[in-house]
């Protein structure tokens, strides 16, 4: 191979890892549940759950604010939680958190992380709920 030839594939290469680190980073992380109970116990972060206002009013997680994904505001009220905090999300299952990322990135937030089997995985790790 000649110096050329390898010089290319190195800018090949750098470009490639660097822009696979860039979409890595406009991710939000997936956590288990005991990671986020660890997380949010500091008091330091926005917990929200995305479910509907029926299923929050079945158990939720302390001091959850509810910002139902499903809303035609959904959009409009996470654009006012604050962007220079952790956010902390869940729905039921993972399903509505995971699509609302892109929401969430959209309206600035930089650090984001998702319940990883929301709130069934919660439940089933014996984690405790709150009722309203």
């Amino acid at each position: 191979m000649t110096y050329k030839n390898l010089l290319i594939c190195f800018i090949l290469c750098t470009t490639l890892l660097g822009c696979r680190e860039t979409v890595a980073q406009d991710r939000a992380k997936v956590v288990s549940p005991k990671e986020m109970l660890k997380s949010i116990d500091s008091g330091s972060v926005q917990l929200i759950d995305i479910r509907t206002p029926a299923e929050f009013q079945e158990g939720h997680l302390k001091n959850a604010k509810n910002i139902d994904f499903l809303s035609s505001t959904f959009k409009k009220d996470i654009s006012g939680l604050d962007k220079e905090k952790p956010v902390y999300i869940y729905c039921r299952s993972g399903n509505r958190s995971g699509k609302s990322v892109k929401d969430f990135l959209n309206a600035g937030f930089t650090e984001i992380y998702d319940l990883q089997v929301g709130i069934v995985g919660w439940k089933s790790e014996g984690l405790p709920v709150v009722f309203d």
